[in-house]
């Protein structure tokens, strides 16, 4: 699947960060009809925490002191969905510079990797 990195001001981080993890499946505060429309709009229906996306501080992978990035690991229509839907949504999302979005995504492969052999040393395959 094909990976984007898009990056945002800090001012809409937590927005964005609520956004990413918002499942309408397992909230208890809309109605089965709200539901349906809301899987039927062009933006709302746009579920990420049911993609592989995550965020994270740039100043903490030293990018960008100030913005935050997305990862997103997902079919090629949803990155289309998410692109309109992060357009539509906020004033500061947009796609990452392609340096940055090389460095985003080898630092989520280091942290998947470590993770990874770290599991792997609990159950004895090192």
């Amino acid at each position: 699947m094909p990976v984007r990195v898009y990056e945002c001001a800090a001012e809409e981080a937590e927005a964005v960060k609520r956004l990413l993890e918002y499942n309408p499946a397992t909230d208890k505060s809309i109605t089965l009809d709200e539901y349906n429309a809301l899987l039927n709009d062009e933006y709302k229906g746009v579920i990420f925490s049911k993609q592989e996306c995550l965020m994270r501080d740039g100043r903490e992978m030293g990018i960008d002191d100030g913005k935050y990035y997305i990862y997103i690991n997902a079919g090629e229509e949803f990155q289309e969905s998410a692109e309109r839907r992060f357009s539509h949504d906020f004033k500061t999302v947009k796609r990452a510079s392609q340096e940055s979005e090389k460095k985003m995504i080898e630092l989520i492969k280091a942290e998947e990797s470590k993770v990874n052999s770290g599991v792997g040393a609990i159950f004895g395959n090192s």
